[in-house]
């Protein structure tokens, strides 16, 4: 019986926190089209240009952006899987370590909604969507889509205390 050890300083972990970028769009692809890597690609694009902070996760990347006053709060934007899902993520806790009503993540969530024709605001928490949207879902209405992320963000400038 032969047992492999990592070497020393390099512990191994069973668990792998975040995917890179080529990995994540690898396995898009190897799960989806071309066409929702494109898709993908692009609000990846448009994130990055508009300066809001991307964190890699385990299946996908998180589009976040940090508190204007310099504290630890990173107010949650959207999720994009590498199952080809978007989706958005509750905002009421962060919103609220901001000083900043709960209720402009509702309004968030239902003005991305109004944005992209196949999405449907949340009923539970209703600063998220419906369901999770495909990609091809969100196809011509990634510039609809920054539009009311950059006016959620704009929000957050104003209004965080």
């Amino acid at each position: 019986m032969t047992t492999e050890v990592a070497p020393i300083g390099q512990e191994e972990t069973p668990y792998r926190n975040s995917i890179t970028e080529t990995a994540f769009f690898e396995q898009l692809l190897a799960n989806t089209s071309e066409k929702d890597v494109f898709i993908a690609r692009e609000i990846l694009q448009a994130a990055q240009h508009a300066g809001y902070s991307i964190e890699w996760k385990e299946s996908a990347f998180a589009v976040k952006y940090p508190d204007p006053n310099g504290g630890p709060v990173l107010v949650s934007l959207f999720v994009v899987s590498r199952r080809s899902y978007f989706y958005l993520m509750p905002t009421e806790k962060q919103l609220d370590k901001l000083g900043i009503d709960k209720e402009r993540g509702f309004e968030y969530a239902r003005r991305i909604a109004a944005a992209i024709p196949a999405a449907e605001p949340g009923v539970g928490s209703q600063s998220s969507l419906l369901r999770y949207l495909r990609m091809p879902e969100l196809a011509g209405h990634v510039d609809s889509l920054m539009r009311v992320v950059g006016d959620f963000v704009s929000m957050i400038d104003r209004e965080a205390k």
